[in-house]
Protein backbone atom coordinates (compact mmCIF):
# COMPACT_ATOMS: atom_id res chain seq x y z
CA UNK A 1 0.00 0.00 0.00
CA UNK A 2 1.26 3.62 -0.85
CA UNK A 3 1.87 6.37 1.06
CA UNK A 4 -0.93 8.09 -0.29
CA UNK A 5 -3.23 5.45 0.35
CA UNK A 6 -2.82 5.27 3.61
CA UNK A 7 -3.01 8.58 4.32
CA UNK A 8 -6.69 8.47 2.24
CA UNK A 9 -7.52 5.05 3.79
CA UNK A 10 -6.34 6.42 7.18
CA UNK A 11 -6.79 9.81 7.38
CA UNK A 12 -6.83 10.27 11.34
CA UNK A 13 -3.65 8.10 11.85
CA UNK A 14 -1.93 9.83 9.44
CA UNK A 15 -2.73 12.99 10.72
CA UNK A 16 -1.85 11.77 14.74
CA UNK A 17 1.78 10.59 12.81
CA UNK A 18 1.97 14.13 11.36
CA UNK A 19 1.30 15.70 14.84
CA UNK A 20 3.85 13.25 17.02
CA UNK A 21 6.56 14.19 13.87
CA UNK A 22 5.91 17.72 14.53
CA UNK A 23 6.38 17.55 18.25
CA UNK A 24 9.26 15.44 18.23
CA UNK A 25 11.16 17.97 15.75
CA UNK A 26 9.69 20.91 18.20
CA UNK A 27 11.74 18.98 21.09
CA UNK A 28 14.59 19.15 19.38
CA UNK A 29 14.79 22.35 18.74
CA UNK A 30 14.46 23.40 22.21
CA UNK A 31 17.02 21.17 23.21
CA UNK A 32 19.40 23.18 20.81
CA UNK A 33 18.08 26.23 22.58
CA UNK A 34 18.46 25.58 25.82
CA UNK A 35 21.37 24.18 26.14
CA UNK A 36 24.54 25.44 27.55
CA UNK A 37 25.76 28.40 25.20
CA UNK A 38 28.58 31.12 25.84
CA UNK A 39 28.82 33.41 23.07
CA UNK A 40 28.89 37.03 22.68
CA UNK A 41 27.85 38.98 19.41
CA UNK A 42 27.58 43.09 18.42
CA UNK A 43 25.35 45.18 16.27
CA UNK A 44 25.75 48.39 14.89
CA UNK A 45 23.08 50.35 15.67
CA UNK A 46 24.06 53.39 14.09
CA UNK A 47 26.34 54.52 11.88
CA UNK A 48 25.37 58.61 10.66
CA UNK A 49 27.28 61.02 9.52
CA UNK A 50 27.12 64.32 11.16
CA UNK A 51 29.32 66.69 9.45
CA UNK A 52 30.83 66.42 6.51
CA UNK A 53 33.25 69.79 5.11
CA UNK A 54 32.97 69.62 0.81
CA UNK A 55 35.82 70.36 -0.92
CA UNK A 56 34.89 73.25 -2.41
CA UNK A 57 34.79 75.12 1.25
CA UNK A 58 37.67 73.18 2.68
CA UNK A 59 40.68 75.15 3.84
CA UNK A 60 37.80 78.32 3.95
CA UNK A 61 36.05 77.54 7.57
CA UNK A 62 37.58 75.52 10.08
CA UNK A 63 35.50 73.33 12.65
CA UNK A 64 36.94 72.98 15.87
CA UNK A 65 35.97 69.94 18.44
CA UNK A 66 37.17 70.04 21.67
CA UNK A 67 39.72 72.64 20.63
CA UNK A 68 40.89 70.14 17.89
CA UNK A 69 40.10 71.04 14.17
CA UNK A 70 38.43 68.21 12.29
CA UNK A 71 37.26 67.68 8.74
CA UNK A 72 34.14 65.08 9.29
CA UNK A 73 32.42 63.90 11.75
CA UNK A 74 30.91 60.83 12.34
CA UNK A 75 28.09 59.10 14.86
CA UNK A 76 28.78 55.32 15.39
CA UNK A 77 26.43 53.48 18.19
CA UNK A 78 27.29 50.01 18.86
CA UNK A 79 25.66 47.28 21.28
CA UNK A 80 27.89 44.20 22.74
CA UNK A 81 25.64 41.58 23.87
CA UNK A 82 26.24 38.55 25.30
CA UNK A 83 23.77 36.06 23.62
CA UNK A 84 24.23 32.68 25.40
CA UNK A 85 22.65 31.72 28.29
CA UNK A 86 26.32 31.11 30.49
CA UNK A 87 27.53 34.35 32.28
CA UNK A 88 31.00 35.67 31.14
CA UNK A 89 32.53 36.85 33.77
CA UNK A 90 35.81 39.29 34.31
CA UNK A 91 38.65 36.17 34.95
CA UNK A 92 37.13 34.85 31.61
CA UNK A 93 39.08 37.72 29.46
CA UNK A 94 42.59 37.44 29.08
CA UNK A 95 42.41 40.27 26.56
CA UNK A 96 39.75 42.91 26.62
CA UNK A 97 37.04 43.84 24.43
CA UNK A 98 38.79 46.11 21.33
CA UNK A 99 36.72 48.11 18.71
CA UNK A 100 38.91 48.76 16.23
CA UNK A 101 39.15 51.25 13.14
CA UNK A 102 41.17 51.29 10.51
CA UNK A 103 44.47 53.43 11.04
CA UNK A 104 43.57 57.07 9.30
CA UNK A 105 40.54 57.20 12.17
CA UNK A 106 40.39 59.03 15.08
CA UNK A 107 37.83 58.15 17.78
CA UNK A 108 37.67 61.91 19.19
CA UNK A 109 35.80 60.22 22.43
CA UNK A 110 33.52 57.08 23.35
CA UNK A 111 30.86 56.62 26.51
CA UNK A 112 28.70 53.92 27.68
CA UNK A 113 25.61 55.44 26.97
CA UNK A 114 23.54 52.13 28.09
CA UNK A 115 23.18 48.68 29.68
CA UNK A 116 20.85 46.06 30.13
CA UNK A 117 20.47 45.74 33.07
CA UNK A 118 20.74 49.38 33.97
CA UNK A 119 23.16 48.78 37.20
CA UNK A 120 26.11 47.47 34.74
CA UNK A 121 26.64 51.20 33.51
CA UNK A 122 28.91 51.59 36.35
CA UNK A 123 31.32 48.42 35.84
CA UNK A 124 31.08 49.67 31.55
CA UNK A 125 34.51 51.27 31.33
CA UNK A 126 35.61 52.69 28.50
CA UNK A 127 39.54 53.70 27.43
CA UNK A 128 40.87 55.06 24.34
CA UNK A 129 44.18 53.95 22.71
CA UNK A 130 44.84 55.18 18.98
CA UNK A 131 42.42 54.18 17.13
CA UNK A 132 41.44 51.50 19.51
CA UNK A 133 38.39 51.90 21.96
CA UNK A 134 38.78 49.38 24.43
CA UNK A 135 35.70 47.70 26.61
CA UNK A 136 37.33 46.81 30.08
CA UNK A 137 36.59 43.12 31.35
CA UNK A 138 33.44 42.77 33.60
CA UNK A 139 30.50 40.59 34.67
CA UNK A 140 27.90 39.73 31.80
CA UNK A 141 24.98 37.53 32.17
CA UNK A 142 22.83 36.07 29.49
CA UNK A 143 20.91 38.65 27.57
CA UNK A 144 23.05 41.40 29.37
CA UNK A 145 24.25 44.21 26.90
CA UNK A 146 26.87 47.50 26.67
CA UNK A 147 26.23 50.13 24.46
CA UNK A 148 28.78 52.40 23.38
CA UNK A 149 28.35 55.54 21.78
CA UNK A 150 31.55 57.12 19.68
CA UNK A 151 32.40 60.12 17.58
CA UNK A 152 35.06 59.57 15.44
CA UNK A 153 36.78 61.78 12.06
CA UNK A 154 38.01 60.52 9.42
CA UNK A 155 35.74 57.41 9.41
CA UNK A 156 33.64 56.34 6.14
CA UNK A 157 31.03 53.74 5.41
CA UNK A 158 33.53 51.16 3.87
CA UNK A 159 36.10 50.93 6.18
CA UNK A 160 35.76 48.25 8.78
CA UNK A 161 35.15 47.46 11.97
CA UNK A 162 36.51 45.26 14.41
CA UNK A 163 35.59 43.50 17.84
CA UNK A 164 37.41 41.18 19.28
CA UNK A 165 38.86 40.28 22.50
CA UNK A 166 40.16 37.07 23.96
CA UNK A 167 37.82 35.38 26.32
CA UNK A 168 37.49 31.73 27.57
CA UNK A 169 35.26 29.17 25.57
CA UNK A 170 34.70 31.83 23.29
CA UNK A 171 36.78 31.91 19.49
CA UNK A 172 35.05 35.26 17.95
CA UNK A 173 32.72 38.31 18.89
CA UNK A 174 30.55 38.00 15.69
CA UNK A 175 27.90 40.92 14.06
CA UNK A 176 24.50 40.12 14.32
CA UNK A 177 22.52 42.84 11.89
CA UNK A 178 19.40 42.46 14.39
CA UNK A 179 19.33 42.13 18.27
CA UNK A 180 16.89 39.19 18.02
CA UNK A 181 16.07 35.39 19.52
CA UNK A 182 14.17 34.35 16.83
CA UNK A 183 14.99 30.99 15.50
CA UNK A 184 13.00 29.49 12.40
CA UNK A 185 11.33 25.70 11.70
CA UNK A 186 10.85 25.02 8.08
CA UNK A 187 8.73 21.56 6.99
CA UNK A 188 8.15 22.25 3.13
CA UNK A 189 6.03 18.96 3.13
CA UNK A 190 3.51 20.55 5.24
CA UNK A 191 3.98 24.10 3.87
CA UNK A 192 4.65 25.38 7.54
CA UNK A 193 6.91 27.85 8.30
CA UNK A 194 7.14 28.94 11.91
CA UNK A 195 9.36 31.84 13.44
CA UNK A 196 9.90 31.35 17.52
CA UNK A 197 11.19 33.37 19.86
CA UNK A 198 13.71 31.75 23.02
CA UNK A 199 10.95 33.72 25.44
CA UNK A 200 8.27 31.63 24.15
CA UNK A 201 10.42 28.39 24.64
CA UNK A 202 8.31 27.47 27.92
CA UNK A 203 5.09 27.71 25.85
CA UNK A 204 6.34 25.64 23.06
CA UNK A 205 7.72 22.72 25.47
CA UNK A 206 3.79 23.22 26.64
CA UNK A 207 2.49 22.49 22.98
CA UNK A 208 5.45 19.76 21.78
CA UNK A 209 4.57 17.71 24.87
CA UNK A 210 0.72 18.40 24.16
CA UNK A 211 1.48 17.42 20.71
CA UNK A 212 3.52 14.30 21.24
CA UNK A 213 0.80 13.14 23.77
CA UNK A 214 -2.34 13.51 21.14
CA UNK A 215 -0.24 11.87 18.37
CA UNK A 216 0.19 9.14 21.04
CA UNK A 217 -3.53 8.87 22.09
CA UNK A 218 -4.88 9.92 18.56
CA UNK A 219 -4.66 5.74 17.20
CA UNK A 220 -6.85 4.71 20.35
CA UNK A 221 -9.55 7.05 19.80
CA UNK A 222 -9.49 6.39 16.12
CA UNK A 223 -9.49 2.29 16.99
CA UNK A 224 -12.35 2.53 19.48
CA UNK A 225 -14.34 4.90 17.34
CA UNK A 226 -14.33 2.75 14.51
CA UNK A 227 -14.66 -0.12 16.56
CA UNK A 228 -18.35 1.43 17.85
Amino acid sequence: MSLQDTITSNPLQAVAVMIAAIGVMIAIIVFHKTKKMKSLKYIIKTNTPLLTVGEEILGKIEIIFEEKPIEDLTLLILQIFNNGNVPIRPDDFEEAINITFESEVEILSAETISTIPSSLKKHAHITLSQNKAILEPLLLNGKDSVTIKLLLTGFDNSMKIAVDARIVDISEIKEENEFTDDFEISLPVLKLHLVLKRTQLLTILGVEITLIFLGLVFPFIYQYLNGR
